[in-house]
């Protein structure tokens, strides 16, 4: 459910870009939603092979996007905004709730142990390198929006990055960047969540049925159309803010539980020591109660 939600708020926010760009009406953006879905869940059923090559062209545009978004910044003048930003106390820790979701991809690795080699050697060190190499790009980014003024000046509802650059040529950029981004991580989630329900049906944990491969073992059908009509489900019912707001709460529950099941690893399994899981638990649920009561 969770990941399901951080798709259709990625379908959701590339529907927006469209229907803001082309001059469609509202009701369209649910629409495009479910019709991004479809596209990338039927790329998915063609393989993982050719999912991957797609995925890495998806990252390769993406970072371009973000590349130049950072570039522009940094070469216009900096701005200083007077404009303030109402804040309290636990605004920072519902920021932080929210922005988790953002740090979250590279759990998606760990559900391609079938598909990799060596996966308790090469998990980890791709978990590791992930986090840090996107938490550099996110801080670049964040200082980039800074050294532009901010965001405190713009209207919430319509903003994106690219408002923030005036330059016309690099905008497009930017908004290429940021379409194709979020594509991305549609692409990727749902490749990510179809495996995992591929697991739970070979589990018993769901019905047997969504075990099944296809002919040719590159996909697993009925566990990927099943996911599919997840994720349209929630972008059909909700918004941008909706989605996401359910998927911050879930992924919050659902790391906090992984936490709980870490602790029972046994010593022998374990190789991360406990006090990381501890930390992790207090974190996850900490954060959930916090971004409630802000």
């Amino acid at each position: 459910m969770a990941k399901s939600a951080s798709a259709a708020t990625a379908a959701l926010a590339v529907a927006w870009y469209i229907s803001v760009t082309m001059g469609l009406s509202a009701w369209s953006v649910n629409l495009i939603a479910v019709g991004l879905l479809l596209l990338l869940t039927i790329f998915v059923l063609s393989g993982v092979r050719r999912t991957n090559w797609l995925n890495i062209v998806l990252v390769l545009i993406s970072l371009a996007g973000l590349t130049a978004f950072i570039i522009a910044a940094f070469s216009a003048q900096k701005t200083t905004n007077s404009a303030t930003v109402s804040a309290d106390s636990l605004s920072l820790f519902h920021a932080a709730a929210l922005m988790f979701v953002a740090f979250t991809g590279y759990g998606r690795i760990a559900t391609m142990g079938e598909e990799i080699t060596e996966p308790r050697r090469n998990i980890p060190k791709a978990v590791v390198l992930t986090l840090a190499v996107f938490s550099a790009i996110y801080i670049a980014v964040g200082l980039a929006i800074l050294h532009l003024g901010g965001i405190a000046s713009f209207e919430q509802s319509n903003f994106n990055i690219a408002n923030l650059i005036s330059d016309p040529s690099w905008r497009w950029l930017v908004v290429i960047g940021g379409v194709v981004a979020m594509s991305g991580v549609v692409l990727n989630l749902v490749l990510g969540v179809s495996r995992v329900i591929l697991a739970m049906g070979r589990r018993k944990d769901l019905p047997n049925a969504l075990a099944k491969l296809s002919q040719d073992n590159q996909s697993a059908p009925a566990a990927t159309w099943l996911t599919f009509a997840i994720m349209a489900i929630i972008a059909l019912l909700g918004g941008i803010e909706s989605a996401w707001t359910l998927s911050a709460f879930t992924v919050l529950v659902y790391y906090g539980i992984t936490n709980i099941a870490a602790l029972k690893v046994s010593n022998e399994q374990r190789f991360i020591p406990k006090w990381v899981s501890v930390i992790g638990l207090i974190s996850c649920f900490g954060l959930v109660v916090l971004a409630a009561l802000a």
